[in-house]
């Protein structure tokens, strides 16, 4: 019988078959080793991104708190504009009894002495005073004329409630009603 010989072929073929296995294996350690870089690459694009992230992100709450704190500024500050606007117009428009005492002060000369203004209910004012000599009186008597006649502003009104005569002087008390 004819016997092969198959043991070269054999060797041949486990030669071809180890060097395939080894091609095998170091592609394998190929891929594998691409593998892992490019997920190391990947993993420190994402660490990267995500420490972007966190940064703008703590950026963003502090920016928030600040702008949290300002609002809470900005409230009160506008409710204080508010507040002293509102003063400032009642202010304004409040009626300033100082001034009509200073009109009331200047209107007469020396020889009428205001010895006693005193606001009465809000709406008048009481005066007293006496005059030097009989013939002053004649000026006390003008001045309640201008009162009445609208010349002197501030003052709607006056009335002489009473007249003394003492001791060469009038003493008079008369009633002048604001506008």
């Amino acid at each position: 019988m004819n016997e092969l010989n198959l043991l070269p072929n054999v060797a041949k073929f486990q030669a071809s078959k180890m060097k395939m296995k080894s091609l095998v294996n170091k592609v394998s350690i190929y891929i594998g080793v691409a593998w892992v870089v490019i997920l190391l690459v990947v993993f420190g694009f994402w660490a990267i991104e995500q420490n972007r992230i966190n940064v703008e992100q703590r950026r963003f709450d502090r920016a928030k708190e600040e702008f949290e704190s300002l609002k809470e500024e900005i409230v009160l500050t506008q409710q204080l504009k508010f507040r002293a606007k509102l003063v400032g117009e009642i202010l304004d428009s409040r009626f300033e009894y100082h001034q009509v005492f200073k009109i009331i002060q200047s209107m007469f000369s020396e020889k009428v002495a205001i010895e006693k203004t005193q606001i009465e209910d809000g709406n008048f004012i009481s005066v007293s005073g006496s005059t030097e000599g009989l013939n002053s009186f004649d000026e006390v008597q003008k001045k309640i004329d201008m009162i009445n006649n609208k010349e002197v502003a501030g003052l709607a009104a006056a009335r002489l409630k009473d007249l003394t005569l003492a001791d060469n002087s009038w003493r008079f008390s008369m009633e002048v009603d604001l506008e």
